[in-house]
């Protein structure tokens, strides 16, 4: 009845990776991206000693508590979120999609795996930098910079850096950023699928995956 009956073709056709519905790639990334939220006292923490001069990560904490209590440690919350949600968004559905468009035409996933991770992590991450990291992060980081400062005052928003430095402002450091995001996020996903296809086998007799 037009099915085929070939098993070598079945078996190809299998390991292709199976198209995913967008909306619940997006969804699902910022869940993720939102549970980032739980350690940004260590992120706001880590901006402090690059900006400020600290002994270590407990002064540097301690100087933030002492002078505004432990709301300090969450200053550029909302950037904070907003940046880890959408970015972790952006960069699920673009390695997804491209992943599977490779797949339907050279069934990447099978022939070439490596290099097929490396190559849809990396633009990914190049996506993602342009347009969500450095922009938020931008925002994140400035506001974090007046953890230890003292006071709520003068908050840096959207509004405020477009009109000291215009659109320019939210993309300084773009291609820094773009290049570590593209290194990051391809390193992980080349990790992600053979630890998560280990842990598959390993613990799940019947192979159900775990996506």
């Amino acid at each position: 009845w037009g099915t085929s009956l070939n098993p070598m073709s079945s078996s190809k056709n299998n390991n292709k990776s199976p198209a995913k519905n967008p909306f619940h790639t997006l969804v699902a990334g910022a869940t993720c991206g939102t549970l980032d939220t739980i350690f940004m006292p260590f992120d706001t923490v880590k901006t402090q000693m690059q900006i400020h001069k600290y002994r270590n990560m407990y002064h540097a904490a301690r100087s933030i508590v002492t002078v505004n209590g432990l709301p300090g440690l969450y200053y550029g919350f909302w950037p904070f979120l907003i940046q880890s949600s959408g970015k972790a968004s952006v960069r699920f559905f673009v390695f997804e999609n491209v992943k599977h468009k490779l797949d339907e035409k050279y069934n990447c996933s099978t022939n070439y795996p490596i290099a097929c991770n490396i190559s849809c992590g990396a633009l990914a991450g190049v996506i993602e930098a342009q347009i969500w990291t450095t922009p938020t992060e931008r925002l994140k980081i400035l506001g974090q910079a007046q953890a230890a400062r003292g006071g709520f005052g003068g908050p840096v928003t959207l509004k405020t850096l477009l009109r000291a430095e215009g659109i320019r402002g939210l993309y300084v450091g773009a291609l820094p950023t773009a290049a570590r995001q593209a290194t990051s996020v391809a390193t992980r996903f080349t990790l992600y699928e053979p630890v998560r296809s280990f842990l598959v086998k390993k613990f799940s007799p019947d192979q159900v995956c775990l996506s």
